[in-house]
């Protein structure tokens, strides 16, 4: 199964600040929504309760979290990050996105295969940041860029990253 993460984050990682995304990007919104289409999501406890109403029909929210009582429309709460992929495969699926906060990309990133970045030119203070990632470990396959107007405050550019794949080799050293 495909495990990718989705994220928008500024020059220091920043992902959000006070429980908000701090831009208006709508090309990336866009973006996110097209690719994010019938799928299922990976979200932690409380950016899923920000997202409230943005789920669709057809994708399966699952929510990461360690309390219980919490009701998932459409979804389920899952318990790890193991337990949200097999439940997406269980329920015909073919990719997880996980679509944040901070904790829930930490835990996945450990799994997921592809990334999805979105990064914001620019900083805004934020209190919630995307992990850092090992550059020998990831390796850019294509990016667009777009410049601020009207529309949008802040230049970006969206990259999608895969996971290098390393191979054995018979030399013990």
């Amino acid at each position: 199964m495909q495990v990718t993460m989705i994220a928008a984050m500024d020059e220091e990682r920043a992902l959000s600040r006070g429980g908000r995304v701090p831009w208006d990007l709508p090309a990336d919104v866009a973006m996110f929504r097209g690719y994010c289409e019938g799928k299922a999501l990976l979200a932690g406890r409380r950016t899923w309760e920000q997202m409230r109403g943005w789920f669709r029909a057809g994708q399966l929210p699952l929510v990461l979290t360690r309390g219980s009582g919490l009701e998932v429309l459409g979804g389920r709460v899952v318990g790890t990050v193991g337990e949200a992929v097999r439940e997406a495969r269980e329920r015909g699926y073919g990719e997880l996105v996980v679509i944040g906060g901070g904790e829930t990309y930490g835990a996945a990133l450990g799994v997921a295969g592809r990334l999805i970045l979105t990064e914001v030119h620019g900083r805004v203070g934020g209190d919630v940041f995307f992990p850092a990632l090992d550059p020998c470990e990831w390796e850019v396959k294509d990016e667009v860029h777009h410049a601020a107007d009207e529309a949008h405050e802040f230049a970006f550019t969206i990259r999608r990253f895969e996971r290098r794949v390393i191979e054995p080799t018979d030399d013990p050293l």
